[in-house]
């Protein structure tokens, strides 16, 4: 059961920041992080992420 953890974990926390943006606060807002507006970097942030999450899940995957 622990080895479906960590890639559950991995996975799923970018994909939480990534929807709950739209209620938090400090991303939601007429903020600029960067000259950009803070939703704007906040889902590339997030997305640009993904891929070295997804990268470790396919390597723990390949190792079994």
């Amino acid at each position: 059961m622990r080895g479906h953890v960590v890639p559950a974990v991995v996975l799923g926390v970018p994909l939480v920041a990534m929807l709950a943006t739209q209620w938090l606060p400090f991303v939601n807002g007429p903020h600029v992080w960067f000259g950009l507006p803070s939703m704007f970097v906040w889902t590339a942030v997030w997305s640009t992420l993904v891929t070295p999450a997804l990268a470790l899940v396919e390597r723990r995957r390949e190792r079994r």
